[in-house]
C-alpha cells in the first residue's frame, strides 16, 4: 500500500506520480515472480484469472469506491506484442477483479498506440522515456469523474501505470489506484 502522503519509495520522490495508490499481492521474488513469468503465456491465461480472483480477494478496495463511477481498466499492450505473444495477461487478471467487486471492465479504454521496447530491458531512465505517449484514452469513453483501478501484472519502476495514469488523469479520471500482482524492487 503507498497511500503515503510522501512516497516512501527513494526513486518515486522525485517523480510526480499520477496515481494515488498501489496494491499488490507481493513482492516479485520465489514462487508469485515464477507464476507472474508464466502468465504472459496463453496457455496460462487460467493461472491469470486465479490470480486475478486472488488479488480481488486479498485486496478489499471494493469498499472504498463509488460503485457507479468506477471502472477496471488492463494496461494495453501494443498490437504487435499481442499478436505475437497472443495474450494480453492484464486483460486475465483484471476481469474476475470487476467481477469479484462488480465493476464494469473497460479492456477497450486505453490502447498502446505505438511500440515500445520491453521495459524489463531498460534502465529506469530509459523506461520513462521508452512508455512516454505510448498510451490513448479511446475517444469513445468519457471518464470525466471516473474512478480508475489500473490493472497490470508486476509493477517495477512504475513507468508504465504511471503513464497511463497520466493519459486517464489528462482525460478527466478523479481517481487512480493500481493493481498489480506483484511489485519488483
Amino acid at each position: 500500500d503507498s497511500t503515503a502522503k510522501r512516497p516512501s519509495c527513494v526513486r518515486c520522490l522525485h517523480q510526480k506520480l499520477h496515481f494515488e495508490r498501489t496494491y499488490a499481492l507481493g513482492p516479485y521474488q520465489g514462487k508469485l515472480q515464477e507464476a507472474v513469468v508464466r502468465v504472459k503465456y496463453p496457455h496460462e491465461h487460467a493461472l491469470a484469472t486465479s490470480l486475478g480472483r486472488l488479488l480481488a480477494s486479498k485486496i478489499s478496495l471494493s469498499q472504498s469506491f463509488c460503485q457507479t463511477n468506477t471502472v477496471v481498466v488492463p494496461i494495453p499492450t501494443n498490437w504487435l506484442r499481442r499478436l505475437v505473444r497472443g495474450v494480453n495477461t492484464p486483460d486475465y487478471i483484471a476481469a474476475p477483479v470487476g467481477r469479484n467487486w462488480h465493476l464494469p471492465v473497460f479492456s477497450d479504454l486505453l490502447h498502446c498506440c505505438r511500440k515500445v521496447n520491453k521495459q524489463s530491458s531498460l534502465s529506469p531512465r530509459d523506461r520513462l522515456r521508452n512508455i512516454r505517449n505510448a498510451f490513448r484514452v479511446s475517444k469513445s469513453y468519457n471518464i470525466g469523474g471516473t474512478e480508475v483501478i489500473l490493472v497490470d501484472d508486476v509493477m517495477t519502476t512504475g513507468a508504465t501505470v504511471n503513464e497511463a495514469a497520466r493519459v486517464l488523469s489528462a482525460s478527466g479520471a478523479s481517481r487512480i489506484t493500481v493493481l498489480v500482482l506483484a511489485r519488483a524492487a
